[in-house]
């Protein structure tokens, strides 16, 4: 079975290369990590330095940093 050349086109960007990845909406807000750290709030920095000093990791640096930044 072989595709049109409608589907063979679509799955192809204009350069030749691989699919380009889809567009983020704008109401969709960035990652912390693609954020401008300048962005960040002091507490937010102050919650990461806090987690670094700990050495948490993962799950539990998440919920470190949840808690600091809550206030709890």
């Amino acid at each position: 079975m072989t595709l049109g050349v409608a589907a063979q086109t679509a799955a192809v960007t204009m350069d030749g290369g691989s699919p380009a990845a889809p567009a983020r909406p704008a109401s969709i807000p960035l990652p912390a990590s693609e954020k401008d750290p300048a962005e960040r709030s002091a507490k937010s920095i102050e919650c990461a330095q806090k987690a670094d000093a700990r050495g948490l990791l993962g799950k539990q640096r998440k919920r470190f940093r949840h808690e600091c930044k809550s206030g709890a």
